[in-house]
């Protein structure tokens, strides 16, 4: 799979980038949705996943810090 690239010279913070369509809006990871991604990702939502379930609200905290660490390093590289 190849990365996407974009169309114009214009760069864009990923950690800022929004995607909307009509029916769909997707937004970067933040802390706005720790408590939704902690209710919502459960032993059977994730069955399949690694890493298993957070055990409590401050696991679900550090896996969005993270990744948002992860995303901007990433996004500094390509600049």
């Amino acid at each position: 799979m190849n990365a996407f690239s974009y169309l114009t010279s214009v760069t864009t913070d990923l950690l800022s980038l929004t995607i909307e369509g009509d029916r769909l809006r997707l937004v970067t990871i933040s802390d706005e949705f720790d408590r939704d991604i902690f209710q919502e990702f459960t032993d059977e939502i994730t069955i399949y996943m690694f890493p298993s379930p957070a055990k409590d609200i401050e696991e679900t905290r550090s896996f969005i810090a993270k990744s948002r660490d992860a995303i901007a390093v990433s996004d500094r590289s390509k600049n």
